[in-house]
């Protein structure tokens, strides 16, 4: 009862849209609120974020290279790999000016072309990305490198077997690919939705699985 509510009526209501709250279709945001699901978004770039992996600032919510670029760059005490007072780019080790940075990995500056996938090399947006020990990984290789054996996360499966959310039949590793969700997909049945375009997992947009 000591927590702080935004409240009518005793109905909770969303910080972002004003809205009333229901059980079903809420996730703890900022301020230790409940929010809806699809208005828990970055406030400067509206990716949409995940109740443990999100920055608050003032009650309000934030991807991390966002935290970083509106509120971290001007901590003096934060480290920063630098030679002579120079920043220097964690990928390629070449100093990094600011008209050519991003926020990368680590709070640091990297250079934009440096902002690619380790593991396969796809250029990475600074808000669209995934961290593994201060490198940068697109969302499909770090699932695939450090999420497949997270028994916590929520599979579709049927006695054990894994299904494609797409057709609903089993899914054998070796005709697997990650998909929407952290679940696997047949490699056939991970197309577009709207157009039927064949993706690759490193190269599509997520909406609602």
């Amino acid at each position: 009862d000591d927590k702080p509510r935004v409240q009518i009526g005793g109905a909770k209501k969303c910080p972002r849209c004003d809205l009333q709250v229901v059980y079903q279709n809420s996730v703890p945001g900022p301020g230790g609120m409940d929010w809806h699901k699809a208005c828990l978004t970055c406030k400067s770039c509206t990716k949409k974020l995940e109740a443990d992996r999100m920055e608050e600032h003032e009650d309000e919510a934030y991807c991390k290279a966002c935290y970083r670029k509106n509120f971290e760059e001007e901590d003096d005490d934060k480290p920063r790999v630098q030679i002579g007072g120079a920043k220097k780019c964690p990928r390629c080790d070449l100093q990094v000016v600011y008209q050519n940075s991003v926020p990368g990995p680590g709070g640091m500056d990297w250079h934009k072309a440096c902002l690619t996938c380790k593991s396969c090399t796809k250029k990475l947006e600074a808000d669209r990305m995934e961290e593994h020990e201060d490198e940068a990984y697109c969302k499909a290789c770090y699932r695939k490198n450090f999420e497949e054996e997270d028994d916590d996360k929520p599979r579709v499966q049927i006695g054990g077997v894994k299904q494609c959310p797409r057709c609903s039949k089993d899914v054998v590793w070796k005709d697997a690919v990650p998909g929407p969700g952290g679940v696997d997909w047949h490699k056939a049945c991970l197309t577009c939705k709207s157009c039927t375009k064949k993706l690759e997992a490193d190269r599509m947009e997520e909406h609602e699985d």
